[in-house]
């Protein structure tokens, strides 16, 4: 549930998105949330004004129009035009997916010089008609910064009405609940304290007789009696990775180590270790290259301290290089990478 009273009309953002179409002189990049079928109505009914041609790029934003256009929900106009079409020489829209400067998105393939079909030029406007989602603003600002790096114009939903809410405001909810008349209310989707606040608005407004904050895991039972039945332990998220594969939490603990820390991988032989002159190989990753330079001196310390510990045991000694490796990468680079020591 919003903060405001009311969420603007989605029709209210026509008029700038039109005018900044109006205004630009090569072409006019915009980004969306793909799922956003209104506001991609909207930007083709400005273009369609406008006689621009659309170029819909992502694949979540080809997979959403193709979607709508065939169950009836959007009308293309017939400016639709594939990213392969070279006969486009006027001006022309980029409707791009990946709003919220993800990864592997669009908008950050296009902006970061890597996509193969676009490339930013300095007449060419890049609108933003979405906000960040929270989390998401310290990605976007350095996308922001690229496009006004390479002589774009930016803009975006602080300096034009170019975007409104999907959310609605309190007398928005007000009139669904005055319609529909519920006589349970159980607000999903949102930050605890906002569907906290969605509740004590129902229950205060007399909308419902119940109203009732649900959790990951709760559940409701439908029966004879509407009621909520609590979970009694949380249920922890499950990470997905590669092939589905479920990725458990202290990997990807591991994970952000190594991506912070870097490591170290010391390797020796059984043979080595029990020798008067212990050899072994070491293997950086993640570190700065001006510690290559001290791969020798970490093999003859290593060595010195494999001496030290003769009487102790595989594991003992194991453990003790360990300990070493990163106390001398440490001392070297004001941090301690994580070491990886294998005897075999």
């Amino acid at each position: 549930m919003s903060k405001n009273l009311h969420t603007p009309s989605e029709g209210s953002v026509l008029k700038d998105l039109k005018e900044e179409m109006e205004t630009t002189t090569g072409t006019t990049y915009i980004t969306s949330f793909a799922s956003n079928i209104h506001r991609i109505q909207t930007i083709l009914t400005a273009a369609r004004d406008l006689n621009r041609f659309v170029i819909p790029y992502g694949r979540s934003m080809l997979k959403y129009i193709e979607t709508a256009v065939e169950i009836g929900i959007l009308d293309d106009f017939g400016i639709v035009k594939d990213a392969e079409d070279k006969s486009i020489k006027r001006q022309k829209v980029v409707l791009l997916s990946g709003s919220q400067g993800e990864f592997r998105g669009t908008v950050r393939r296009v902006v970061s010089r890597q996509d193969k079909k676009f490339k930013l030029k300095e007449d060419d406007k890049f609108i933003f008609s979405s906000k960040a989602i929270p989390g998401n603003e310290k990605k976007l600002a350095m996308l922001y910064n690229d496009i006004i790096e390479q002589g774009a114009q930016l803009i975006t939903a602080n300096e034009k009405h170019i975007h409104v809410s999907g959310h609605p405001g309190r007398e928005d909810l007000k009139v669904v609940y005055e319609n529909f008349k519920p006589t349970h209310s159980f607000p999903i989707h949102g930050e605890s304290l906002f569907l906290k606040a969605h509740v004590d608005f129902v229950l205060n407004e007399k909308l419902s007789e119940n109203s009732e904050m649900m959790l990951n895991g709760d559940s409701i039972n439908i029966a004879k009696e509407i009621k909520l039945k609590k979970t009694q332990d949380q249920i922890e998220p499950v990470i997905y990775h590669g092939a589905d594969i479920i990725l458990e939490r202290e990997r990807v603990s591991e994970r952000r180590k190594l991506a912070t820390q870097g490591s170290i991988l010391v390797s020796f032989s059984k043979e080595s270790v029990q020798k008067f002159k212990p050899s072994c190989e070491v293997t950086l990753m993640g570190l700065p290259t001006i510690v290559d330079n001290e791969v020798n001196d970490f093999k003859i310390y290593v060595s010195q301290l494999i001496k030290d510990n003769k009487n102790k045991t595989l594991d003992e000694k194991k453990e003790e290089i360990r300990i070493a490796t990163r106390r001398f990468f440490g001392e070297r680079l004001g941090y301690r990478p994580v070491a990886i020591v294998h005897i075999c």
